[in-house]
């Protein structure tokens, strides 16, 4: 069986996929799971909908995929919308904690 290569799909999921509804964050800020200042590891964060959404929401927000076209994606849209959420390439197995 063959993985996938979600590097393949970055420029649609950048284009198409545009992450929770706004009432998501405002109730994980309202049962106070997250609030400006925060720190916050989105694993998995693929074109980065979350991290980047935290983080203009005032979070210091590390993003982690092991897929390189995803975490090129995500820097990409995080700089075209003036956002500093950093993205790495790694895997949530080998992060050390």
């Amino acid at each position: 069986m063959s993985k996938p290569d979600w590097s393949q799909t970055s420029t649609d999921y950048a284009r198409h996929r545009h992450g929770f509804p706004g009432r998501f964050y405002d109730m994980i800020a309202r049962e106070k799971l997250f609030a400006p200042g925060m720190r916050a590891l989105d694993i998995g964060t693929g074109t980065g909908t979350v991290a980047r959404e935290l983080a203009r929401r005032g979070g210091a927000v590390l993003g982690l995929d092991p897929a390189p076209g995803q975490i090129a994606a995500a820097r990409g849209l995080a700089a075209r919308e003036g956002l500093s959420a950093r993205f790495e390439e790694g895997l949530a197995e080998r992060t050390g904690q």
